[in-house]
């Protein structure tokens, strides 16, 4: 037997809440508690944009993890 797909996309769900409530609410939290510069603020808010309202982008092929 497998387990059953968790999908992020079915609004109540538990993963939808997740991305949805939970991550915007830490990641507001790290954004107060730690002095990031504003090109590092934008790229965070950009990937909680993202990652809650659509498709997450892939790594720029310079990043050092771009393969992985």
């Amino acid at each position: 037997m497998t387990a059953p797909v968790i999908r992020s996309d079915v609004p109540g769900s538990f993963a939808w809440g997740v991305f949805h409530e939970r991550h915007p609410k830490l990641v507001q939290q790290v954004l107060d508690a730690l002095p990031y510069g504003p090109s590092e603020r934008v790229a965070i808010e950009e990937l909680l944009a993202e990652s809650t309202d659509g498709v997450l982008q892939p790594l720029s092929t310079s990043a050092r993890d771009h393969q992985q």
